[in-house]
């Protein structure tokens, strides 16, 4: 599941960062590939604390070494008579005392290496955010949290699940999940802080437990007024499996926060994030304009801000989005009314890929960016982090914001959705192969029109996806981001329509 693991919930660092040098630094296949580099070697003593131990335990025993045998060493010295020996034995303390005060200086000079450790991984830290593709934004302001005004008898909503109906604040909630891995957890809320529109957007953070480092940043956050914080206690009964559990967990927890906001609180729509989140700066504005269309248009079930293909290669246009019959995650809407259909058949676990299957789908569809509005940082959690290096790390996140309010979006309606997509595979070039598209994209930089690529099965549907070196781990059979089967991808900026034949 892309929650928690491409999500888990669990750095610190403030702003945007595409593709973080920590996080292609941490990644294990990196370093099996490239050999120990200065800065690496750095990286690696600040942040993993055996193997600081060890090689400082290995200083120490290389320096008193040193010391011991440069003082002891001296071949022109005359062998030492009987009494001389003697004189030695009779005096351990001393060499005791002496062998004491050694370490204790090898110990301040491994305390001076240490400094310098911490000063090399800051100049390196220095310029690494200096050479980052988007630049770091200062943090947020504090700005007072919109809540309801309250009489003495309320209490405290700002106290973990304490909130009630009659102090929730007006407009839709971001629910955001947690479990910990707190540094994840302050990131993603002052990236949701620095851009959320007080008035219409509240902020409820959901804790998985009580781990202490997590819990106390939401205490921060929640004494400032700034975020209500809710708390889940998983309970585990004896048919979950141990391999089960993480995801059993998560869904459970899910099923705690969408009762919590739409049953008790009397919400009518959810934005849903993970802890590992980085957001764009029209992400509000997206979901602002895109929210009246779950209300609009029964065959949407959700609205998504992430595209499985939004790597930086496969994307240009901010302005498009598409509908998809493959549920994206990752930073989501959903309306009371699926909730209301949803609420007592929610699974024990795998919530994602059950939200996918055709009995929950029932031939729905979401929207979804082309250039996705948010960036799932978490390279560890539940999942391992499955494909975050090959196909999650890449992605682009959106840096133009873009006035979705002031556009008129109703083409992404069912029936005006439809004709509308059957217009631009009409008016796209055919071609018979990716070669062919690869080599006409390049031979006509300059031709703005689109291009389609048939297939005539799976097979040979998945073997284009991998030309392009798109996700072919398809969810209940639907490929990512398909809509009637049909795969929209860019190269060179030129859009692609990976397309089955049948269709045209």
């Amino acid at each position: 599941a892309e929650y928690m693991g491409s999500s888990g919930i669990n750095a610190s660092t403030w702003g945007i960062q595409v593709q973080s040098t920590e996080m292609l630094t941490r990644s294990k296949d990196h370093d099996d590939r490239k050999p120990l580099s200065l800065q690496r070697f750095v990286h690696k003593l600040r942040v993993n604390k055996s193997f600081r131990n060890c090689f400082i335990l290995f200083c120490i025993f290389v320096l008193v070494s040193g010391v011991y045998i440069f003082k002891n060493r001296n071949p022109t010295q005359p062998p030492q008579t009987q009494s001389q020996q003697q004189e030695e034995q009779q005096q351990p303390d001393d060499h005791i005392s002496t062998l004491t005060q050694t370490i204790d200086e090898q110990k301040q000079s491994i305390a001076d290496l240490t400094a310098l450790v911490s000063k090399l991984q800051a100049d390196i830290d220095e310029k690494s955010a200096a050479s980052t593709e988007i630049s770091m934004p200062p943090p947020p302001p504090v700005i007072q949290a919109a809540a309801k005004p309250r009489s003495k008898d309320d209490p405290n909503p700002f106290v973990f699940n304490a909130v009630v109906s009659s102090t929730a604040p007006p407009g839709i909630p971001v629910l955001l999940f947690t479990y910990n891995r707190a540094n994840n957890l302050r990131r993603t809320i002052d990236s949701v802080l620095r851009i959320m529109p007080q008035s219409s957007y509240s902020l409820f953070v959901s804790q998985d437990g009580d781990h202490e480092s997590v819990s106390s940043v939401i205490e921060e956050y929640a004494q400032k007024e700034l975020i209500y914080p809710l708390r889940f206690n998983f309970v585990r009964t004896p048919d979950v499996r141990p391999e089960h559990f993480s995801y059993f967990k998560i869904a459970q927890h899910y099923r705690f926060g969408l009762q919590k906001l739409f049953d008790d609180l009397g919400y009518q729509k959810v934005i849903l994030l993970e802890d590992d989140m980085d957001l764009a700066p029209d992400f509000f504005d997206y979901f602002s304009a895109t929210a009246p269309l779950l209300d609009q248009d029964e065959s949407l079930y959700c609205v998504s801000a992430w595209n499985d293909n939004g790597q930086h290669d496969h994307v240009r246009d901010p302005n498009v989005l598409y509908r998809t019959e493959c549920f994206p995650g990752l930073g989501w809407m959903m309306s009371k009314r699926l909730w209301d259909e949803f609420r007592h058949k929610w699974p024990n676990g795998y919530w994602d890929d059950w939200m996918r299957e055709p009995p929950q789908r029932n031939g729905r569809s979401c929207i979804f960016p082309e250039v996705n509005r948010v960036f799932t940082f978490g390279e560890v959690g539940a999942s391992g982090g499955q494909f975050y290096s090959e196909f999650l790390a890449p992605i682009k996140l959106n840096e133009t914001p873009v006035p979705f309010k002031t556009k008129d979006l109703d083409y992404l309606v069912k029936d005006r959705y439809n004709d509308h997509f059957q217009s631009l595979l009409a008016h796209a070039r055919r071609v018979h192969d990716a070669d062919e598209a690869i080599h006409t994209i390049s031979a006509k930089p300059n031709d703005d029109l689109d291009y389609v690529i048939t297939f005539n099965d799976n097979g040979s549907r998945d073997a284009l996806l991998s030309r392009f070196h798109l996700m072919t781990d398809h969810k209940a059979g639907v490929p990512r981001t398909s809509y009637q089967n049909v795969i929209p991808v860019r190269h060179e900026g030129k859009r692609i329509f990976i397309t089955p034949a049948a269709l045209l």
